[in-house]
Order: structure tokens, then sequence, then C-alpha cells
């Protein structure tokens, strides 16, 4: 699977944070959450790692051996939960941007004009992720668990 279709499943998953389960050091916040985390579970399983620890707060650790003495130990680290105004599916689409407006979501005429955001420009012949525009896309977090699990 590509990175940007791993990122695209797990935008799917609605891991909205609980403000009040969050101040409450209730974790996790959203029990989804936790499917989330069982689906990461599940891909490393896939990946052909065998040191994987799934907590009841949804912390998900992996042990990746190097393939060279001596290495350098490092982390990644990525969380689960998404902001508190993402209440929706994302609806997350790839367009391929040969220019002009992107319509995020005709039903609703909502676009992201390039009039309006000039930096689209840099991005001609690139596939752009984005929502329906009812939505955040969670890509603060999510799109860094897909980009570590490029590197597994």
């Amino acid at each position: 699977m590509d990175i940007a279709q791993r990122f695209i499943n797990y935008t799917k998953i609605n891991t909205t944070t609980n403000k009040e389960n969050g101040l409450a050091g209730i974790m996790p916040s959203n029990s989804n959450e936790m499917q989330l985390a069982s689906l990461l579970e599940k891909e490393l399983q896939e990946l052909g790692l065998s040191q994987i620890v799934k907590r009841s707060n949804s912390i998900t650790t992996v042990l990746l051996p190097a393939n060279v003495s001596n290495a350098p130990r490092i982390a990644f680290f990525a969380h689960l939960d998404t902001s508190s105004e993402q209440k929706n599916d994302t609806k997350a689409q790839i367009t391929h941007y040969e220019g002009g407006d992107i319509c995020l979501n005709k039903e609703l005429d909502l676009y992201l004009r390039e009039s309006e955001f000039e930096e689209l420009k840099n991005y001609k012949g690139d596939d752009i992720i984005h929502t329906d525009g009812t939505s955040l896309l969670g890509a603060d977090d999510k799109a860094a668990i897909a980009a570590i699990y490029g590197y597994a």
C-alpha cells in the first residue's frame, strides 16, 4: 500500500479528541483511538515485526531491529487523536493538480481557489490530498504515522 492510501485509510477513523476525557487524564480520550491502534498493530504484524505492544491506553510501540551493528537508537512518535473540531468523516480525496481551482465539494460549492491560495501554483503536477471542505483532514499526525510506516 502506498503512503497516500495508508494516510487516507487512517483519516477514515474518526479519532476526534474528547476534551473532557483528555482534561480528566483518560486515555484514549475517544474509543476510536483504540480502533486505529488495533489497525496499526495489524499493519505492523503484516510488515513482519513481532515485538509489538499495544497498551490499554492505545499507546502502541514496536521494536524495529537495526540491520547494522552498533547503530544508535532512535524513536519516532505520533499521536492518534485529532483536533476536537473534527466531527465528521474527512472524505479525504486526492486531486492531481494541474492548476486552477480545486473543487472540494460540488454540492456545497466549496473550492480551494488559486486566487486566494497562490502557493497552489507551486504544486502543479503534484497530487494534493484534501477534504471535502466540511471537516479537518487530521493530517497533523496521521500523516506522520503513515510516514513512519513508510520507513518500516
